[in-house]
């Protein structure tokens, strides 16, 4: 395993853990705010007073609101009720939503939800994660040599300038939903992030980022997929590890002459030159 891919799942695993963690708080935080709040659930769901002054009566409605208790297992120990919740909950079993005359499982009312919620999701770790690779990136750097650093740079920039592509451009301009020359700069730092095998096979057909899960998502929920701390690792490094600005170097690649451009807001030549991505943008 390379030292750059085992330090990337290090930091895979890494945030997994911490997102573990907080997801355990909340939940936690969440079933105690539940279920210290002022009134009993009963009562919400048996209105009826069971002090009327008629004995039959109160017992009729202390007996409803014990079967409620005993349904919703607010009779059982506190770690007892989280658990239930808890394992129901990674199992799909939500419990009802009460308040009818029917219950209906709450499962029911936030499936439909659930898929864009998911996207937000998976589009909100993407953005993190470039940013992760990039702090990771800089702290590594900033513990090794300057001219380690600036070697990076000089990485960097040959990257940088092979993406300087105008069908590459054009693709940034359909998942974005517009490109300006920073933006384009900003989108190819996401796409660095991204690691060997995306970045190679963008720049070969910019097309083929159709199958990549996070622009599909971004495509879909109107995001913007951007890093410009990406592109400047070097700098914050090596600014981090000397204190002084990183030199310019003549060996940072110069960008080359962009091929022609054409009009990224015709439709009609859009969907010709980036048939997959294009059918995303306009038919979605």
């Amino acid at each position: 395993m390379s030292p750059n891919l085992a330090r990337t799942l290090k930091l895979v695993a890494r945030k997994l853990a911490q997102l573990i963690v907080v997801l355990f708080c909340v939940t936690l935080f969440t079933f105690l705010l539940v279920r210290f709040l002022p009134g009993d659930p009963e009562d919400l769901l048996v209105p009826a007073s069971d002090n009327t002054g008629d004995p039959r009566t109160d017992q009729i409605v202390r007996e409803q609101k014990e079967r409620v208790r005993a349904d919703m297992g607010l009779d059982d120990p506190l770690p007892v009720q989280y658990w239930n919740w808890l394992s129901g909950f990674l199992t799909g079993d939500m419990g009802y939503e009460y308040g009818k005359q029917d219950k209906s499982p709450v499962s029911e009312r936030l499936a439909p939800a659930l898929p864009p919620t998911l996207q937000l999701i998976l589009y909100s770790q993407v953005i993190a994660l470039a940013d992760s690779v990039a702090a990771a990136l800089t702290r590594a750097l900033s513990e090794t040599r300057p001219e380690t650093i600036e070697e990076f740079d000089e990485a960097i920039g040959r990257l940088v300038a092979e993406s300087y592509r105008t069908d590459l451009w054009a693709a940034a301009y359909l998942i974005n939903g517009g490109a300006s020359d920073d933006g384009f700069d900003y989108f190819r730092g996401w796409l660095i992030a991204q690691g060997r095998d995306v970045y190679e096979a963008a720049v070969a057909d910019p097309d083929s980022l159709a199958d990549v899960p996070a622009v599909r998502a971004a495509i879909a929920d109107g995001e913007e997929l951007e890093c410009e701390t990406m592109l400047g690792v070097a700098w914050d490094a090596y600014e981090a590890a000397t204190g002084e600005e990183l030199p310019e170097t003549s060996g940072r690649a110069a960008l080359p002459q962009l091929e022609p451009m054409w009009d990224f807001d015709d439709e009609d030549e859009m969907r010709v030159r980036l048939p997959r991505l294009a059918a995303l943008a306009y038919d979605a």
